[in-house]
């Protein structure tokens, strides 16, 4: 299973959808950083995201880079709980915008 970035049309959300990992990285941040472009207040939702490894912390931060650059306010939703705590860890829980 690859992942995938979509906007819901429900919720307006970019839901990241399957197993992000190194192999799929940089086609998910250019993905995401395009549809970043085109909403006015993203927000990404992680609910749908499968992972094992802090790979998605460096997705994240790279989509927040890309964000601020676009002058766009980017905020992220239901990361699963472990890499929540490698957030906090790291000290990026204060960089992201989780909640």
């Amino acid at each position: 299973m690859s992942a995938n970035i979509r906007l819901n049309a429900k919720t307006h959300h970019l839901d990241v959808v399957g197993v992000v990992n190194i192999d799929n990285i940089v086609r998910l941040r250019q993905a995401g950083t395009i549809l970043i472009e085109q909403i006015e207040k993203p927000v990404i939702n992680l609910e749908y995201m499968i992972t094992g490894d802090s790979t998605v912390l460096a997705l994240l931060t790279a989509w927040t880079r890309d964000a601020k650059k676009l002058g766009k306010p980017l905020h992220f939703s239901k990361l699963p709980p472990p890499l929540f705590e490698i957030a906090k860890l790291s000290n990026l829980d204060q960089v992201l915008k989780i909640s």
